[in-house]
């Protein structure tokens, strides 16, 4: 990913370069006085820039390029905002991050460009607007995990993979619920093998009756327990009629 976005970046710029390459130009400002106090002589101001014909548009790519990087990168912090672990969930930092980062690029542009005839007020904004967005996107990210590690400095390493940490509150209550839905079933099964064992029982004191044959009638009937979607039913035995 970071190879495919530098390879992006590389092209446009050697684009830039071979198809209108950037020049040396000058800007000439109207005579001032001398600041010694010299009659005869004038002072032209001039400021020397390096642009290109299509300047204009080149550096409209590289902002709508760059600008496409920002939304995907918040597209990414909202699909990953569910994340259950809570060490790694970065999606609202990462938001609040991509946020300055856009704002300070909607003011330092303009502004630039209003001042740029004012060589040293212009590379003071952009250079404290570069350190400030990236000082606060590193402290957006880094910050709160330092905190983290900080308060709870005995936690173990494998407690970050641990998908209960940070876990919502409705999944908590699912959780609960499939517990004790658990709890049930074990204790219904416990009950039909009770039932299943003295049925078993009963079986083998009506073979006793009759003599051990060991041969169960045609029309002797048992039905064992079940359960069913409306409730359990009881065991029944059968046997012949002494005829």
């Amino acid at each position: 990913m970071v190879s495919g976005l530098l390879a992006v970046d590389i092209v446009l710029l050697i684009s830039w370069q071979v198809l209108d390459p950037l020049q040396r130009k000058m800007e000439t400002f109207p005579l001032e006085s001398s600041p010694f106090g010299d009659d005869d002589a004038r002072i032209r101001p001039e400021l020397e820039h390096c642009e290109s014909v299509h300047n204009s548009i080149w550096l409209g790519l590289i902002y709508s390029y760059k600008g496409i990087i920002l939304v995907f990168g918040l597209f990414l912090a909202y699909e990953t905002r569910s994340i259950k672990v809570k060490q790694i969930n970065d999606s609202r930092y990462v938001g609040m991050s991509i946020y300055n980062v856009v704002v300070l690029c909607l003011i330092t542009a303009p502004v630039t460009m209003v001042i740029a005839s004012q060589q040293d007020a212009s590379f003071a904004f952009v250079a404290l607007a570069i350190i400030f967005c990236c000082f606060l996107s590193m402290a957006l990210i880094f910050v709160p995990k330092m905190i983290e590690v900080i308060r709870h400095p005995k936690d173990k390493a494998e407690s970050k993979y641990n998908t209960d940490v940070g876990m919502s509150k409705e999944d908590e209550e699912k959780y609960q619920k499939l517990l004790s839905e658990n709890d049930e079933l074990r204790k219904l099964i416990v009950a039909k093998e009770e039932k299943i064992k003295v049925l078993k029982q009963r079986l083998a004191e009506t073979d006793a009756l009759k003599g051990g044959s060991g041969n169960v009638p045609k029309d002797s009937l048992i039905v064992a327990d079940f359960v069913t979607g409306e409730g359990t039913s009881d065991s029944a035995i059968e046997t012949d009629q002494v005829g």
